[in-house]
């Protein structure tokens, strides 16, 4: 739950309010990035995540959140002013939750599949 709240607070940290809707997502979310997402939920539940847990599960949430919103790579979405990143960010965000709300069952799958030691590390 903390990465959660983390993670919603970086993304619309000094953006203004946006009256974007949100887009019906353009693909569905990657199952492995999905996996990840959340193990990373499961281990902030149990402890603080090290530095580099931290960074793999914010990498991770980015491009599964930039994944729904745009074909846009990665990399080429870091180059984007910080306004814009954090517009895809947030619609990008809302674009998850909804299609987790639509697939509850899925999700459901999903989780019980995970621990929080699956989260890869970063060297």
């Amino acid at each position: 739950m903390r990465t959660h709240i983390l993670a919603v607070t970086l993304a619309t940290a000094g953006t203004a309010p946006l009256a974007d809707t949100v887009p019906e997502p353009r693909f569905p979310p990657d199952r492995t990035d999905l996996r990840f997402y959340f193990a990373c939920n499961a281990l902030a539940e149990t402890r603080l995540p090290s530095f580099g847990e931290a960074s793999t599960c914010g990498m991770i949430f980015e491009r599964l959140k930039l994944s729904l919103v745009s074909q846009m790579s990665f990399e080429d979405f870091n180059q984007l002013p910080l306004r814009e990143r954090n517009k895809l960010s947030l619609r990008g965000y809302r674009a998850l939750h909804l299609w987790m709300d639509e697939h509850q069952k899925v999700v459901e799958l999903l989780k019980d599949e995970v621990t929080a030691d699956q989260i890869p590390t970063v060297e």
